[in-house]
């Protein structure tokens, strides 16, 4: 069993980035070895295992073949007999598909790092136009790490996708997460859309402003590519892209199959949130449109602090992320209930349980009630977890 770090930190960390997240690849192993190894299961697809101290995933090295539409039509291989270079095969590009063992030492098979110093993108295989989603991949890296240019065969891939129809599979969540990924640089995501001739198809809404700046539609002055970059990205990140249904009646609401929830007088809905696997109650919390859009589209949980009057996204500190596998509404449509699976640490509670329900109201004595403890110990140190962070509970 060899285990190394892979795909965008060790890209990030030769382009002297910050890096956000660790991903690492187990080469020889198996989900048994890794779950007696105190490894926590969470992939459905294929095996991804949480480490049981860091948090971190860790996938097993995996093949892939191709048998239906779309970024999700693939089958997996993850035998202990895939190789490191067999994984690294399957990856978009070559600036993601370098490896660093526990010595330090880089395996670069497809040339990443002169590409890395040439600033070019450029797939790794000719598998690379199977997946529809490396498109917007494509426009992603291209906005977002700098004057990197894509290499002419690889637009030749990208052209390939879009004579395929492939394109016509992807989800509306799915595209809204490449573009929520994007963050500023939305003005070259679209720019570069525009020029793969996949705009209109991914991005209607677009098309239909196109004449709102001017006559052309990327004009020879930026401010008005400007203009309508900001108008998505108003669109898609701050508005949000979902219209909820009008409460028209008590039978609609009750009876419909449209979401038309009820926010109280303060813009806020509560929710419930517990876990999938184990159906625990792990907190309760609040959302206003905003964190319901978001946590809809990017299946990670989003919340409205009423204390310090801001939205969050659970665990964007921690990686302790909420992972969102379903969303219930009630009767009524006036509250929420997640189910989730909990990244990194597996907890829930600012305090450093799993659960902000860690106590229970048992009995009393003298008056008094007294509350019993029903986790043991704290999955984590919240000093360590959140140094000089407020305490969000309030007197």
């Amino acid at each position: 069993m060899k285990v190394y770090l892979v795909g965008g930190a060790v890209r990030d960390e030769l382009l002297g980035r910050q890096v956000n997240e660790k991903d690492w690849v187990v080469v020889g192993s198996t989900p048994d070895e890794m779950r007696k190894k105190n490894f926590k299961q969470v992939g459905k697809d294929f095996p991804v295992f949480i480490h049981p101290e860091t948090g971190e995933e860790y996938a097993l090295a995996r093949t892939e073949r191709k048998t239906g539409h779309g970024y999700t039509g693939f089958d997996f291989d993850t035998n202990s007999n895939v190789t490191l270079e067999e994984d690294l095969a399957r990856r978009d590009l070559t600036i993601n598909a370098i490896a660093k063992d526990e010595d330090g030492t880089l395996i670069d098979p497809y040339n990443g790092q002169k590409d890395i110093q040439d600033k070019r993108l450029r797939h790794v295989s000719d598998a690379f136009s199977e997946d529809p989603l490396r498109v917007l991949r494509i426009a992603r890296f291209h906005a977002t790490l700098g004057n990197f240019t894509v290499a002419p065969e690889t637009m030749d891939k990208i052209k390939e996708i879009v004579k395929s129809g492939e394109l016509e599979y992807l989800t509306p969540e799915r595209i809204w997460l490449e573009v929520y990924k994007t963050e500023e640089e939305l003005f070259l995501f679209f720019k570069f859309l525009d020029k793969c001739k996949t705009l209109d198809l991914l991005f209607p809404e677009i098309t239909l402003n196109r004449w709102e700046a001017g006559k052309c539609w990327w004009p020879n002055n930026p401010t008005n590519i400007e203009v309508i970059a900001v108008h998505m990205f108003n669109l898609i990140n701050r508005e949000g892209i979902i219209n909820f249904a009008k409460r028209s009646s008590i039978e609609f609401v009750e009876e419909g199959s449209s979401l038309a929830p009820k926010f109280n007088s303060d813009g806020v809905i509560p929710v419930v949130v517990t876990e999938t696997e184990t159906d625990l109650v792990l907190m309760l919390g609040y959302m206003n449109k905003e964190a319901l859009d978001k946590t809809i589209l990017t299946k990670e949980a989003h919340y409205w602090s009423r204390s310090r009057e801001i939205l969050w996204k659970k665990g964007e500190s921690s990686g302790m992320i909420h992972q969102v596998d379903e969303i219930l509404i009630d009767d009524d449509q006036d509250s929420v209930w997640l189910k989730v699976t909990i990244a990194g640490l597996g907890a829930s509670c600012h305090v450093g349980y799993k659960s902000c329900f860690y106590r229970s109201v048992n009995s009393v004595k003298d008056g008094d009630v007294i509350l019993d403890f029903t986790e043991s110990e704290k999955v984590f140190d919240p000093e360590i977890v959140y140094p000089g962070a407020d305490n969000p509970t309030k007197l």
